[in-house]
């Protein structure tokens, strides 16, 4: 049994002669009465908590993983289309050139610059042709509109045959 001053709301485990108030008149308040306090309620709001964190992270992760990806379809696909329009007949040097440009949100290419010439003729005059007549092409993913893009060229040369690649130049500032 518990004892509470009705004057000041002060609870005794006791039952005292006079309040700290003064008061000499006092409730009886059964422990029952009173709503116990879950003791597990704390830990049981933490675990809701970081489950609720742990789920909204993993949907984070989640759409970051499938934005990278999606980049990286788009990148693969943009590389593919110039390299299927490469030619290399008449290349008989080994080197490679890296060009750039920008892609708007309406799929329109802009800015096309060489990063890096190869200081071969061939292939150079080559890429700069498929590079100018590049005007457009599918609209790319947020991350990657009116930012740079950067890809690289290459030619392997010997007396019998010429290997060409073409693939993403990723910068080491990237």
């Amino acid at each position: 049994m518990k004892y509470k001053c009705p004057d000041c709301g002060k609870v005794y485990n006791y039952q005292p002669t006079y309040c700290i108030c003064g008061n000499d008149k006092f409730i009886t308040v059964s422990e029952d009465s009173k709503s116990k306090e879950n003791p597990f309620f704390f830990l049981t709001f933490i675990f809701i908590l970081l489950v609720g964190i742990a789920c909204g992270l993993h949907q984070i992760l989640n759409l970051r993983v499938e934005n990278q990806e999606g980049k990286q379809i788009y990148i693969n696909k943009l590389v593919k289309t110039f390299f299927t329009d490469f030619e290399p007949q008449g290349i008989t040097k080994s080197g490679y050139c890296i060009v750039y440009f920008s892609i708007n949100e309406q799929g329109k290419v802009y800015n096309k610059k060489f990063f890096r010439k190869s200081n071969i003729f061939e292939l150079d005059s080559k890429v700069s042709k498929i590079t100018n007549e590049f005007s457009t092409f599918d609209v790319p993913p947020k991350s990657l509109t009116d930012k740079p893009i950067y890809i690289e060229f290459g030619c392997t040369a010997n007396a019998k045959e010429v290997g060409c690649y073409c693939k993403q130049f990723k910068e080491r500032t990237q």
